[in-house]
């Protein structure tokens, strides 16, 4: 919630921070802001003149969702629904009366903790008091002087404390009583606790400003009510201040000097947020520690600051700009379409998670938050991959609708890891190389949108390959009595992961008597480089056709290998070959490459007569 100062003191305010944010700025590259599409942006009139409403002061979200605002000349309390409709103009009484205003001028509002609208009123009874009003979800409405001298102080905000009752700044002109912060209790009891300053005669304390000047009001994450001070402690430096429900005040100097701190909200990290007239955001710590965070883009003074749904900071300024600010400081400055220089002073969150602000003097503008893209489901790497080949990456599932995306392919090690950009490969599609053989790639897509970028990373792809060799070139038939051929088949079954496979079963089956199985294993994991059976024997020491011992065992044709890996893990790239020949007869091969989270390739041959090389595919 922030409070628009009057107009006269904001150009002093400009003035003297002039010289500042000149310093700040000079030489610097500011980005242009982002323009809010229009689909973003929905405006609500509101009617000016003798039927229709005054110029609207402050926002607040009230119990049943509407957005309260005050009206003057003359004083009212209005509402407007979330749907932009106006649902209740309540003007407060004016008369005669220390308890009734002879003008009215609300101008801050905040919800309490009894579900009532509580508001600040500028307007001065026939004592020259200002007041307190609080107004029912009904319109019923009750106001409640301030105890000051007449015409010594100035209501400017007011929040609900972590006790239920209401607080509110009030400001004294320098060279009066010290300002001071109010709370103000359902019946209307009001208690003044005054913000410190010097004693005269005594030397100023660095935290203690000569004269303080209290702007917004906000109750933080500590139970605390934070504030900023306007005014200065010896050393030049504006303030933020605390007050405890117990009244005890304390102040913390801003680092930069000329500051001229204004709105003030909680952040979703449990810090104070403040706005400034210096082109930047102050942050302070429960503790008290302050940061200030550059804002570059913004014109004007920054007014109002709340929480927004994104969990980010949002401010407006006077010159038609909106900005975020995230929560390690980084800011992003948006413009909003029709180029109207208008004052963005006070922003709320409504209950539909839109943040709502005033426009000039003529109308309340609602605006949909940008979300910067978030990845729901990474990208995933499909196609081919042996070298050649391509490979696509989808662009993922993505909140915020995206507008655009960028791709960026990288070629890492055999585990992933190790990754490093390819030049050039920033497409959707990456045609493989014989450079990428014995590597993985990932592919890095940026989904952006007017919010911001996001990078999601796909996972490693598996092992890229080398392309299987051509078969060699048929020879002519020759007139001979054709070569019997082994027969024999195969059954296998692999457990296999992202880096590695293990050998559950391998059985070859309808060995030939008088056949030979030869096993052999190259690579990362192999337990054996060669094994050689004997010949077929007729005596079986297998149960059910399948051996069992440790070192496998040729009988009735049949012979388990499983035993010759012992469980080991097969490393991807490795290669096992298991050949069965007869001398005289054609022979068969099968061939298993391991490769990363998927079964082994299979290769099946026939092979000349005895162990000799390939005869082609069987």
């Amino acid at each position: 919630m922030r409070v628009r100062r009057d107009i006269g003191k904001a150009s002093l305010i400009m003035a003297s921070a002039f010289a500042a944010l000149a310093s700040m700025s000079a030489g610097a590259h500011a980005e242009a802001p982002r323009l809010l599409p229009p689909n973003a942006i929905e405006e609500f009139p509101l009617p000016i003149g003798p039927e229709g409403l005054g110029y609207p002061y402050g926002l607040a979200v009230g119990p049943e969702g509407d957005i309260w605002f005050g009206v003057t000349f003359p004083g009212r309390i209005s509402r407007i629904s979330p749907a932009g409709v106006i649902t209740g103009v309540f003007t407060i009484p004016t008369g005669v009366g220390s308890n009734v205003p002879e003008s009215s001028w609300p101008s801050s509002l905040a919800l309490g903790a009894d579900h009532d609208m509580w508001f600040i009123d500028k307007g001065l009874t026939n004592e020259v008091q200002n007041l307190i009003g609080r107004v029912t979800p009904a319109g019923s409405l009750a106001e409640f002087p301030i105890p000051r001298p007449p015409g010594s102080s100035e209501p400017v905000a007011i929040a609900r404390g972590s006790d239920g009752d209401m607080w509110f700044i009030d400001q004294t002109p320098a060279g009066g009583e010290p300002s001071f912060i109010g709370r103000v209790n359902h019946a209307g009891e009001i208690t003044e606790f005054p913000i410190p300053e010097p004693i005269p005669g005594v030397v100023e304390g660095a935290n203690v400003p000569g004269h303080s000047l209290p702007a917004d009001i906000a109750l933080g994450a500590d139970g605390n009510l934070w504030f900023t001070d306007d005014g200065t402690n010896s050393e030049g430096h504006n303030l933020v201040g605390r007050i405890t429900p117990a009244g005890v005040v304390s102040e913390f100097p801003i680092p930069a000097q000329a500051t001229n701190p204004g709105g003030i909200a909680l952040g979703a990290d449990g810090n104070m947020w403040f706005t400034q007239s210096n082109g930047t955001v102050g942050r302070v710590t429960p503790a008290g520690v302050v940061s200030e965070y550059t804002a570059t883009g913004m014109n004007g003074y920054a007014g109002g600051i709340v929480l927004g749904p994104d969990g980010n900071m949002w401010f407006g300024e006077e010159e038609n700009l909106i900005g975020r600010m995230t929560l390690s400081g980084a800011a992003t400055i948006f413009s909003r379409p029709g180029g109207e220089n208008l004052n963005i002073f006070t922003l709320v969150q409504g209950i539909e998670h839109d943040l709502w602000y005033q426009a000039g003097g003529d109308r309340f503008v609602r605006l949909t938050v940008p979300f910067v893209p978030s990845v729901v489901e990474l990208p995933v790497i499909s196609g081919g991959l042996l070298a050649g080949d391509i490979l696509s990456v989808s662009e993922g599932s993505w909140l915020g609708s995206p507008s655009s995306f960028a791709y960026q392919w990288q070629l890492c090690d055999q585990s992933g890891l190790e990754c490093e950009g390819i030049p050039g490969a920033v497409n959707a599609t990456e045609v493989l190389t014989a450079d990428e053989i014995g590597h993985t790639l990932r592919a890095i897509v940026t989904a952006s949108n007017i919010a911001g970028a996001t990078v999601a990373e796909s996972l490693a792809s598996p092992l890229v390959q080398s392309p299987p060799a051509p078969p060699p070139e048929p020879k002519p038939p020759a007139v001979v009595e054709p070569t019997p051929v082994v027969a024999s088949a195969m059954t296998w079954n692999f457990s296999w992961a992202h880096r590695y496979t293990r050998v559950d079963s391998l059985i070859v089956r309808g060995v030939p008597s008088e056949g030979v199985v030869e096993v052999s294993c190259h690579g990362r994991g192999c337990a054996f480089a060669r094994w050689l059976s004997s010949s077929v024997t007729q005596r079986s020491r297998c149960k059910r056709g399948r051996c069992a011992a440790r070192r496998p065992t040729l009988a009735h044709g049949e012979v388990s290998l499983a035993a010759l890996f012992a469980g080991r893990r097969l490393r991807v790239g490795a290669r096992i070959v298991v050949m069965i020949s007869r001398a005289g007869w054609m022979g068969k091969s099968f061939a298993f490459t391991i490769r990363a989270n998927q079964p082994p390739r299979v290769q099946i041959a026939c092979l000349g007569a005895g162990l000799s090389s390939s005869a082609g595919e069987c």
